[in-house]
């Protein structure tokens, strides 16, 4: 075997154990919100051409919870402070991952977006934010 058949066959095993670990990362988060969340996604062009979203989470309250997005609400084993904040960030994650996949769905904001305001409770939720570039751009 020659040298450069070696380092592709490096590449290649080195290839497919990073997409095995990438796909191993994404596997921990939810595809979406649990059927006992309403998901909303509003759009808004301003008359100054600004290009704004608001994406909000709204548990349905005539339905008990069952594991779903307020679970993660519930204290756990350990360090009550540490584990609140690790769920509130896992949310976090889930939520804006949840967002982008919307913004990425409607093509609303094509360059990119940022935050204005953000609420982040298991009960409501809302993000608003702002596209990048302005309309007709």
């Amino acid at each position: 075997m020659s040298l450069s058949t070696l380092s592709i066959a490096a590449a290649a095993r080195l290839a497919i154990l990073c997409c095995g670990a990438a796909l191993a990362a994404c596997s921990s988060q939810p595809e979406g919100p649990d059927k006992d969340t309403r998901e909303l996604f509003y759009t808004e062009i301003t008359e100054h051409g600004l290009k704004q979203f608001t994406y909000s989470l709204q548990r349905r309250v005539d339905r008990p919870d069952r594991g779903g997005l307020a679970s993660l609400s519930r204290p756990g084993a350990g360090n009550a402070e540490v584990d609140s904040r690790k769920r509130r960030q896992r949310y976090e994650e889930w939520v804006i991952a949840w967002m982008e996949a919307k913004l990425a769905e409607s093509g609303f904001c094509r360059h990119g977006y940022f935050i204005i305001d953000k609420t982040l409770t298991p009960g409501a939720t809302e993000i608003r934010g702002e596209c990048k570039s302005v309309s007709g751009s």
